[in-house]
Formats: structure tokens, C-alpha cells, sequence
């Protein structure tokens, strides 16, 4: 048939009908966990909310991170664990990160944790670029190839 029945210990629990559907979720909100749920019942308007609550920046981010072509849970768990760093770090400076994550092109959550694990959100993205190429031992300089 088109039904499952589940049971547990030899007692029965529940009936599902079968999903054809390749690559989605069809498990019922009331049978999954609390966390679960919340990614499921969150939308991108809420996100974008709370994201706008933490900065410009942030916001910017979350709307780049939504504009994905991942599935909407996956995006609602990137954009939260990016939001997350605002517990650790603060609102100023994660707002900052994402303003230099984006610049380089790069704002994922990774990223954003790099930055600022390292403090990088605090110096100017400039000063870095132009300093860093000459400050390892290993570079050898233009002067080398001549």
C-alpha cells in the first residue's frame, strides 16, 4: 500500500503515507524535536528580521545567504549559526566581520568565525591587505624574479 505503520515494542504509534518526493523532508512537525521545529516554522522574513536587529551588515549577509540554491532548512540553519556569533562576539563586531566578509567576498559562517576569532573585523581591511603580502618569512619579493 501507500502507508506506513510504525510501531514500537510491539505497540503501534503511527500511520505515514508513503513520499515519492526525492530529496524532501516529509517527517510531521508534531514528531520532530523542539530545534527542528523551529528551523521548519522559520522564514526568511523572520531571519531577515533578526538579522536587521544585529546590523546592516549582518542583514546583507543572511539576504546573501537566502539567495542560495540550498533547501530552505539548510539555509535557515546557516543563517542562524551566523546569527549565533552575536552571542559570542557582540552585535558591533559581528556586524563588522560581515562588513568585511562581504568585501572579500567571502561571507560564510567559517569566514566570519576566522575574522573574528582573529580580531581582523577591527583593522581596516586596507591596512591588512597591503602589510600581510610582506610580512612572511617565506615571500620572496619582486625583486627575487628579476
Amino acid at each position: 500500500g501507500n502507508t506506513l505503520k510504525f510501531y514500537y515494542d510491539n505497540r503501534y504509534l503511527v500511520t505515514h503515507c508513503k513520499s515519492f518526493a526525492i530529496g524532501e523532508h516529509t517527517t510531521r512537525l508534531e514528531h520532530m524535536p523542539q530545534k527542528h521545529r523551529y528551523y521548519y516554522q522559520t522564514t526568511p522574513n523572520d531571519l531577515k528580521k533578526q538579522a536587521s536587529q544585529l546590523g546592516p551588515n549582518v542583514l546583507k549577509v543572511v539576504e546573501k545567504c537566502l539567495a542560495q540554491p540550498y533547501p530552505l532548512m539548510k539555509k535557515t540553519q546557516f543563517c542562524l549559526g551566523i546569527m549565533q556569533l552575536a552571542k559570542t562576539y557582540g552585535h558591533d563586531r559581528l556586524n563588522c566581520a560581515c562588513e568585511q566578509a562581504l568585501r572579500i567576498g567571502s561571507p560564510s559562517r567559517q569566514s566570519l568565525k576566522s575574522i573574528l576569532t582573529n580580531g581582523l573585523e577591527q583593522i581596516p581591511l586596507e591596512t591588512r591587505s597591503a602589510n600581510s603580502i610582506f610580512e612572511h618569512e617565506n615571500v620572496r619579493g619582486g625583486q627575487y624574479y628579476q
